[in-house]
């Protein structure tokens, strides 16, 4: 016997998905979700400050501690070059606080001169340790030159 065009709905009748009407509130489905995913991430980006993006963020407190490490470090160089005694405790902070006032620090200042001191410190042991190995070392290539010529 030839089946029916009844006969062949009869059969897939009881398999999911099989007619149209289960695709449709499918994809209805689908199309909210991604709305509402595009829409979330939309207003995330868009709400609040920069923090929540992906771009640079400005922390201003390093910053103004770098700046001033770096202004220390190139101080305390100088101070060591002129064979200054390593100035400590006040005077190392109002050296700080006049650094600051010649350069117009005006936004984190206490950590500008953080920085400053933590940089000066830095800077004037490199350049006396430096000073130190380069006399040591022109001590010892005269003492080998002394070794060479007496012999």
């Amino acid at each position: 016997m030839l089946p029916t065009t009844s006969m062949r709905k009869q059969n897939h009748r009881n398999v999911i998905g099989a007619c149209g009407c289960c695709l449709v509130p499918f994809l209805i489905l689908l199309i909210i979700f991604v709305a509402a995913v595009v829409f979330t991430s939309v207003v995330w980006q868009a709400s609040g400050p920069g923090g929540f993006s992906w771009g640079r963020m400005h922390h201003y407190q390093f910053d103004a501690y770098r700046a001033g490490f770096q202004q220390g470090n190139v101080v305390g160089e100088q101070y060591a070059s002129r064979g200054q005694a390593e100035p400590t405790g006040e005077d190392l902070d109002d050296l700080a606080r006049d650094e600051a006032e010649r350069l117009h620090v005006t936004r984190d200042r206490n950590q500008w001169t953080k920085g400053f001191r933590d940089g000066f410190a830095r800077g004037f042991e490199r350049f006396r340790k430096q000073a130190f190995f380069d006399v040591t070392s022109l001590h010892l290539v005269s003492l080998i030159a002394e070794c060479k010529f007496s012999a």
